[in-house]
């Protein structure tokens, strides 16, 4: 009996690639990890300056992410995959596991909760798309790329004015964010 599901396991693998598993786990990891350490460890977090914080968090949430999708949907076989697995990791699992970290699964049900992570979702399965055309058709990729890249930061507009107080520490930038202290 045991063999038997080992050998399911064994077959699901071959049939749609440990990498693609992988892949997957990085990017939701990489996207959570920010959430996961102020979790559990709330005091820590408290002590370190806030510019380390936020940088760390930017290059958790929205760097290596990134960087994970380009690299992997490059090798990818299927464009149906390169745009449906990134779509469906940003924008259905991250906010699932990101309300069970919040401790509110009624989030998932809060529509203004839903936009910024579909939104993003739609500019990751660009991205990686874009990474898919890269070997075939690059201008194609760079189309996709860039409209990938201009959802991303629209989405999640913050990012600028974060990255504006983490290089230059201006703390007029930040407090123009509603409700971000």
């Amino acid at each position: 009996m045991n063999n038997k599901i080992v050998d399911e396991i064994k077959s699901a693998f071959k049939k749609f690639g440990n990498n693609l598993l992988f892949c997957s786990l990085g990017i939701i990891l990489s996207l959570l990890i920010m959430r996961i350490i102020i979790f559990l460890f709330p005091d820590y977090i408290e002590m370190l300056p806030i510019r380390l914080v936020l940088a760390a968090a930017i290059i958790f949430n929205d760097v290596i992410p990134i960087i994970l999708v380009w690299i992997y949907f490059q090798k990818e076989k299927s464009l149906v995959l390169s745009f449906l697995i990134p779509f469906l990791l940003y924008a259905v699992l991250y906010p699932v596991f990101d309300a069970v970290l919040l401790g509110s699964l009624s989030l998932i049900l809060f529509i203004p909760y839903l936009i910024p992570f579909i939104t993003g979702g739609f500019a990751f399965a660009l991205i990686g798309v874009g990474s898919y055309f890269y070997n075939h058709d690059r201008i194609k990729s760079v189309v996709f790329l860039i409209f990938g890249f201009l959802i991303y930061i629209l989405h999640a507009i913050n990012i600028i004015f974060i990255l504006i107080f983490i290089l230059f520490g201006n703390m007029a930038v930040i407090e123009s964010i509603p409700n971000f202290l």
